[in-house]
């Protein structure tokens, strides 16, 4: 039988199927995996550059984890600016006041 024909044969055979091993235990590929790139032009508290990888709906999860986080932090920083502004606002009331 010539080469040809051999190769044509195996691509009409059936695929071979799994070990029952392989089925009850399936190995991960890719465990997910979060590197945080150190930049020295960005500060500490910035993300910088990432490299997230791994399966791709843990990879999402963990983009939705951030940004949960990222606007955890926004409210937190609007709750503390307006708090700051209104402390303000009630020291110069306060200084109207004395002059008066």
């Amino acid at each position: 039988m010539t080469l040809a024909i051999a190769t044509l044969l195996r691509l009409f055979q059936p695929a071979a199927t799994p070990s029952p091993a392989a089925i009850q235990h399936p190995i991960r590929p890719f465990p997910l995996r979060v590197s945080r790139i150190a930049d020295q032009t960005v500060s500490r508290q910035a993300a910088g550059r990432m490299v997230i990888s791994g399966h791709a709906s843990e990879v999402c999860a963990e983009l939705d984890r951030l940004v949960a986080m990222e606007e955890k932090r926004k409210q937190a920083q609007l709750v503390d600016e307006h708090h700051h502004s209104r402390r303000l606002s009630r020291r110069g009331s306060q200084a109207a006041v004395r002059e008066q």
